[in-house]
């Protein structure tokens, strides 16, 4: 089993300088490539006559002299660098990729071969409904219901977010003062994504370790952000993360994850009777079903149905 393992690097501002470097010669001849292969398939398009082969990374070092500073570029080469290790693996490492965020921090990202994962016996199953009120409604086959708030990682902030981007849309392109006030907003920005990394992370995990089975709603979150009344919300509450976090969390750990049809009416089904009721519009978070009665919270009742995928 592959799996990734991503650690904070500290460098030396010599170490620093060639990181830069090489980051950004790897950035520009991206670039490079990009526009070469696109004017590839324009003059193909204008049927200028017999295709050119695309460029090489090596074409452009006599063209730019620069890159010879740095190339492709090696952990070993830059020597020792400290780093933070906040948790231990064991195998062997089959990649390492070194990367910098907006704000100048560098990590590394190590790809390393493991043996799989011991199973971890859970008998439970859990139907999960996900949502802007609350990020998600767990209801489990003993029928006990949770309720997880949503943290609202952007909305809370906002304002100063706001005001960071005001005062940078002040400042004069290219001055001193500009670059100061980027970096205040990137920081920010970063600060945000960090803190939903986290929520995403542990309540993922969470949920994996638990059960055994586990049914989530599909959810087409490009389709939903259309209405811009809501837009900033599920965003804000990146459904597709948590999906793709609890998918391969599942594979790892030998768990089976279910996803429901998108077209599954979760909501408006009776979890008591079965019977299908009327389409009900976001405000509506109670309801009793007209056939046979039982009242319904709108989140859990959804979250039950989902379970019921699970057998």
């Amino acid at each position: 089993m592959l799996k990734g393992y991503k650690y904070r690097l500290h460098p030396t501002p010599a170490q620093e300088e060639f990181l830069i470097k090489t980051i950004g010669c790897a950035r520009f001849i991206y670039n490079k490539l990009l526009e070469d292969r696109i004017a590839i398939r324009e003059e193909a398009k204008a049927g200028t006559g017999t295709r050119r082969k695309p460029a090489t990374p090596a074409s452009y070092k006599p063209l730019f002299p620069f890159l010879a500073e740095a190339g492709k570029v090696r952990l070993p080469k830059v020597g020792f660098v400290r780093f933070t290790q906040h948790r231990p693996f064991e195998g062997v490492i089959r990649s390492a990729t070194v990367s910098m965020t907006r704000t100048g921090k560098f990590f590394v990202s190590l790809l390393v071969k493991q043996d799989d994962e011991p199973w971890i016996p859970a008998e439970n199953k859990v139907g999960i409904d996900l949502g802007l009120k609350h990020f998600a409604v767990m209801t489990n086959d003993a029928m006990v219901s949770e309720k997880i708030e949503n943290p609202r990682f952007l909305r809370k902030p906002e304002e100063k977010v706001k005001k960071a981007q005001r005062a940078l849309s002040r400042k004069k392109i290219g001055s001193k003062n500009r670059e100061k006030a980027k970096l205040l907003l990137a920081k920010k920005h970063e600060k945000i994504a960090n803190q939903r990394k986290d929520f995403l992370h542990k309540l993922s995990r969470r949920i994996v370790d638990e059960n055994q089975v586990i049914v989530v709603e599909t959810l087409k979150s490009k389709d939903m952000m259309k209405n811009h009344k809501v837009a900033k919300s599920i965003g804000d509450v990146s459904w597709y993360e948590f999906v793709r976090q609890l998918e391969y969390k599942c594979k790892f750990y030998g768990r089976t994850l279910i996803k429901a049809d998108p077209w599954f009416a979760s909501t408006q089904i009776c979890s008591s009777c079965g019977v299908k009721g009327e389409k009900k519009t976001m405000d509506v978070r109670e309801w009793t079903c007209t056939h046979c009665g039982v009242h319904h919270d709108r989140d859990i009742n959804a979250s039950i149905n989902l379970l019921m995928l699970a057998n």
